[in-house]
């Protein structure tokens, strides 16, 4: 390896550490302040409260319209256009806010139901309306890599909120001043994020160029579709089983949906931390690109599989843990869902791997197949199948996904050896797996014995290389 791309390995690794740590802390506080409003809301109260997430998610996907990894891409690019880049998007977004706002609105007041649902719908529709103009801000510090400032940030809100929300739900206030909470902290945070932003800033600021946000709106379309249908499959479902079955059924669901979201988002820190630095490179000459993405899969396996099988060998303990006994019907629903988790990991990665080398159509065009897939397989199975159903057809959807990416990124990035970079992950995580089932040990012990046996694994099956020793070495050498 070249000194260039051991620094750049060894600064992607550590930009990955750093928004793996404000993934897993963000995530974690999440996934708390989720299982409290499990358990305090009930799992009716928890089914209104997830269906205001699925229902509002659909408009604000609107709202960013891709704008988050177009201004990534273009300042990693040109990072001394960050400001100019930041007010024409934001200009954008204060026109995209208002039919966005005005569709929430119109939802609310046509939903079916009790008003007590409207107004949580509208609460978490605006606060997700606000948590988008924040993503700009933080969009601007991954493209600089600013990530220890990334991790701060989304740390404070998830806390904040996860502070608050207890102290409500302790106090007896149920779903409704919950979801105004939410809210609130995400005013906070984007006052926190602007401020950050204008302490970074420097030289004048900008004027607003109108012809500079056409051309970012344009260009940011194609993008705008495939997180459009992105969120379709993977979040629908939610929505459907409101509708099709109950609100029962939703929380159910959802508290098992919920884990394997958690898990996805932490690795999703990988992807958004490569996605400037391959946007940066994709154009250079050398091999650099490729070298990055067939190590980026390899890694992707190393972490997805053992998540895979170990919350499936841990499920029936988790889902008594985090959520109780209510909850009892989530342990089937999340063991069925999490057998396509390490196909979740690489098909994120792989959407944002084609969206830095501009292969949108392409992109697009998949995730659109995926979407209708899964609306048509769902409608089918919930009659029949219920909840159950419709985890196994997430699992089918990713599935088709991966089958359909895994070619486009063979086609330009060079062919990625998956059997040699699967079976040393996967054997290893079977074994541990099958250690798992045979002890009875209290959760956390046996989490942290399976990932003893996985790394101890991994070690004789030869599964790490020189290039993962010395890129630790560097990482744990550096001072700066």
């Amino acid at each position: 390896m070249s000194p260039e791309e051991n620094k750049t390995a060894t600064r992607l690794v550590k930009n990955s550490a750093w928004l793996f740590g404000a993934e897993a802390s963000s995530k974690i506080i999440g996934l708390a302040t989720q299982i409290i409003a499990a358990r305090y809301l009930g799992d009716k109260g928890y089914g209104s409260y997830s269906l205001a997430f699925a229902l509002s998610g659909i408009f604000t996907v609107f709202l960013d319209m891709g704008l988050s990894i177009y201004i990534c891409k273009q300042v990693s690019h040109y990072p001394e256009k960050a400001n100019r880049y930041l007010k024409s998007v934001f200009g954008l977004k204060k026109i995209l806010a208002l039919p966005v706002v005005g569709a929430l609105i119109c939802l609310v007041l046509l939903m079916p139901g009790e008003s007590e649902i409207q107004v949580v719908v509208c609460a978490i529709g605006l606060a997700l309306v606000v948590n988008g103009f924040t993503e700009m801000y933080l969009a601007v510090f991954r493209a600089f890599e600013w990530m220890s400032l990334v991790c701060v940030l989304l740390v404070v809100q998830r806390a904040l909120f996860f502070a608050l929300g207890f102290i409500s739900l302790f106090m007896g206030y149920q779903v409704v001043p919950f979801a105004i909470l939410f809210l609130v902290v995400s005013v906070f945070s984007l006052i926190l994020a602007r401020w950050n932003m204008k302490k970074r800033s420097e030289g004048e600021k900008p004027l607003l160029d109108w012809g500079l946000s056409k051309t970012i709106l344009k260009k940011s379309l194609p993008v705008c579709g495939i997180f459009l249908f992105s969120y379709i499959y993977f979040r629908i479902d939610v929505v459907l089983v409101y509708f099709l079955i109950g609100d029962a059924e939703t929380g159910w669901y959802n508290a098992a949906f919920k884990w394997v979201e958690v898990l996805a988002l932490l690795v999703a820190s990988i992807r958004s931390a490569l996605f400037p630095t391959l946007s940066r490179v994709y154009s250079d000459p050398g091999n650099q690109f490729q070298s990055i993405c067939k190590e980026a899969v390899r890694y992707l396996f190393f972490i997805g599989i053992p998540l895979t099988v170990g919350t499936f060998a841990l499920a029936p303990e988790l889902v008594k843990l985090l959520y109780g006994d209510l909850y009892e019907m989530s342990v089937q629903i999340l063991q069925i869902m999490v057998l396509g988790f390490f196909l979740i990991c690489v098909n994120e990665f792989a959407i944002y791997l084609l969206l830095s080398a501009d292969r949108f159509s392409e992109v697009l065009k998949v995730v659109l197949l995926g979407s209708v897939l899964n609306i048509v397989l769902n409608i089918l199975v919930i009659p029949e199948w219920g909840v159950i159903g419709v985890a196994a057809v997430a699992g089918l959807t990713e599935l088709f996904l991966f089958s359909m990416l895994y070619n486009c990124m063979n086609r330009f990035s060079g062919k990625i050896p998956f059997f040699s970079l699967i079976w040393r992950p996967a054997l290893a995580s079977v074994v541990m797996g099958f250690a798992l089932k045979q002890v009875s040990w209290p959760l956390f012990p046996a989490i942290f014995a399976g990932v003893g046996v996985y790394f101890v694994l991994l070690l004789l099956l030869r599964a790490f290389n020189e290039h993962d020793f010395q890129v630790m070495r560097n990482i744990f050498n550096r001072t700066g």
